[in-house]
């Protein structure tokens, strides 16, 4: 016979056992919950946990009938008694996860969308768009090389920080990166607004501080301008302004981009001129190169193409339709 403590024993379990089913597909709560919605997620995540808890010692008992036992093995044939365990811990994790979602609010979640962000700070928005008066560069605070960059069309091509939300905490053991940080302060008029690339493409602004990714040439804005690190060594003007950080052509535009700036610095070494010819013809295009805080400078021709700067000067036999064909494509 079973005594009447063990069927309700056993109707216990089966209430439980549908109940955790139930519950087994709960998931951590999304940015944007409100704290009262957090503590009553708590709250019934840590009553689910203890009905579970209750049910594994329910099963555990010695004294419970043979047949019983095997009635509740085919309940959860499916859900077996490790399942259930795992499904304790998990949802164990689950609190402690919405336990720092309340202490933790603004790292927690560093995926906050874009519209968040720049609806409390809009300038972050507006970095691409605002017509700013000038751009100070630095590579640490009281650097006292740094460079402020005030010519329009050069300020104009700045526009290299489509931000987009890659994380809000540190890196955990500091920037291990192939480039040169870069401190930006964007003015306009008595408003100044301060962001630091801290490796490629990433860009460390706001506040609280977030690392946005950004155009993968972001840093070349302060390898144009500021001074050049000793390390770094480049011969012959062709080289140097392949590794430039910026080109401008004439007064119509300016570009921060490595691929393209390359392309125009590209120039075969055998079309190298031992002298200056004789008859150039005019002038058809100047382009203006910048190097580490050093102008150089490369005015084509119908038939040369004239390069200098930094004390140097070499001429070259190029048809000018290989530049043209270089600068306009894409």
């Amino acid at each position: 016979m079973i005594d009447g403590g063990v069927v309700m024993s056993y109707k216990f379990i089966i209430f439980i056992v549908s109940s955790i089913i139930l519950m087994a597909g709960c998931q951590i709560e999304e940015a944007g919950t409100t704290e009262d919605e957090l503590y009553e997620r708590i709250l019934e995540l840590e009553q689910v946990v203890e009905q579970q808890s209750n049910m594994i010692e329910e099963l555990r008992k010695p004294e419970n009938d043979r047949r019983i036992n095997t009635d509740i093995d085919s309940i959860v044939d499916e859900f077996s008694k490790d399942e259930l365990i795992k499904t304790i811990e998990r949802q164990k994790k689950s609190i402690e996860v919405l336990r720092q979602q309340l202490e933790f609010p603004s790292t927690f979640y560093p995926s906050t969308s874009m519209l968040d962000i720049i609806e409390q700070q809009q300038w972050l928005g507006e970095l691409n768009n605002a017509d700013w008066d000038t751009i100070r560069i630095s590579r640490f605070d009281g650097d006292h090389e740094q460079v402020t960059i005030d010519d329009p069309i050069l300020i104009k091509a700045a526009d290299l920080f489509y931000l987009e939300v890659f994380d809000s905490a540190s890196y955990p053991s500091g920037y291990q990166t192939d480039i040169v940080g870069y401190t930006y302060e964007f003015a306009k008029g008595n408003e100044i607004y301060k962001v630091r690339v801290v490796d490629r493409g990433v860009l460390k602004a706001g506040e609280p501080a977030r690392y946005f990714r950004v155009d993968v040439n972001a840093h070349l804005i302060g390898n144009a301008f500021m001074p050049k690190p000793h390390y770094i060594q480049h011969n012959g003007l062709i080289a140097k302004m392949a590794a430039s950080g910026a080109m401008k052509r004439g007064n119509q535009y300016a570009m921060y981009n490595a691929f393209r700036i390359q392309s125009a610095a590209y120039i075969p070494k055998e079309k190298l001129l031992t002298n200056k010819p004789s008859d150039l013809g005019e002038k058809i295009e100047s382009l203006t190169f910048y190097y580490y805080g050093q102008e150089l400078h490369m005015d084509a021709y119908q038939d040369y193409v004239h390069l200098h700067g930094a004390g140097e000067e070499e001429w070259y036999s190029l048809p000018y339709e290989v530049l043209s064909f270089t600068l306009n494509a894409g």
